[in-house]
């Protein structure tokens, strides 16, 4: 099972939204990170078939999906970013709609229905109109229409956009359940959706492929770039927020301040700034401070 994308750019008249772009996924989870604007969204409607490049390729087992048509469509299942629901429809009228529209005979999408409603834990709710749904139960839903067909490749876009943190972790555990034996590939500019469930990270910068690898490859990139230490006060502080990209600031009973920071070089900026206490510390980066680190 493998998924290519081969040398994919795509130009709208005088902007690239993406350069270049190759990449080769296989069963498991690949997180694909970026900023808004980093060409996260144009690559995932040229993978899901519904934009066509300015050049490049995407194959499927070596084969490119061009030419597969409605077959290759039939191994794919896709959750857009938009919550676009007809608010007027039931939950399980919307998935037998759905399932409908991606070819199902009847018996088989009831069953198939039954099944990703229990799944996603839909079973109090599913018979109500979608209108007085919560923003978690919504991405439940749309994560359940895009497996009605069982597909071997899932692209979820934003799939937390919008929930609080119970939710968010719950939707990331699911998500998790749901990826043996298939290709997996999350959007997201949401660094904890990915940190520990993704095998590997795709990192997007201007339409661009940036970094990608495992999350711990991809750490050490910026190993003795984070440090902890003390300060003082807030004149500190400031001083400090002109030279250094700060990830966390904690105040302790003793009112000084603990602050998380992130730059090259940092041995030699504590050495000549006076306001920092001698005792610092570097600490293990995390893909936040990876994020911060390439997008300041």
């Amino acid at each position: 099972m493998e998924l290519t994308i081969h040398h994919l750019s795509k130009q709208y008249r005088q902007i690239t939204a993406i350069h270049n772009v190759s990449l080769q996924l296989s069963s498991g989870i690949y997180g694909l990170l970026g900023p808004n604007g980093a060409g996260k969204s144009t690559l995932i409607k040229i993978i899901t078939a519904n934009l066509q490049a300015t050049s490049g390729t995407v194959s499927w087992n070596g084969q490119n999906i061009a030419a597969m048509g409605d077959h290759y469509r039939s191994l794919l299942g896709y959750m857009p970013q938009q919550q676009e629901l007809y608010s007027d429809f039931t939950g399980n009228r919307f998935l037998r709609y759905m399932a409908a529209l991606k070819g199902l005979e009847k018996k088989e999408a009831e069953e198939r229905i039954a099944h990703l409603v229990e799944v996603v834990n839909l079973q109090e709710v599913i018979h109500k109109k979608i209108s007085a749904y919560s923003g978690g139960m919504k991405q439940r839903l749309l994560i359940a229409q895009a497996l009605l067909n069982d597909p071997k490749v899932i692209i979820l876009d934003e799939p937390t956009a919008g929930l609080d943190p119970k939710e968010r972790i719950n939707i990331r555990n699911f998500i998790s359940t749901i990826a043996a034996n298939k290709i997996v590939l999350i959007a997201t500019h949401v660094v904890q959706d990915i940190e520990y469930i993704a095998k590997e990270i795709i990192v997007m910068k201007k339409g661009e492929i940036l970094l990608k690898g495992h999350p711990e490859q991809l750490l050490s990139s910026i190993k003795q770039k984070v440090a902890l230490l003390q300060l003082d006060d807030e004149q500190a502080l400031a001083s400090l927020q002109q030279k250094l990209i700060i990830s966390s600031i904690i105040r302790d009973y003793e009112q000084k301040l603990h602050v998380r920071v992130i730059a090259d070089d940092l041995a030699n900026l504590f050495e000549s700034a006076s306001f920092i206490e001698p005792a610092y510390q570097y600490v293990q980066p995390t893909l936040e401070d990876l994020y911060l680190y390439y997008f300041h």
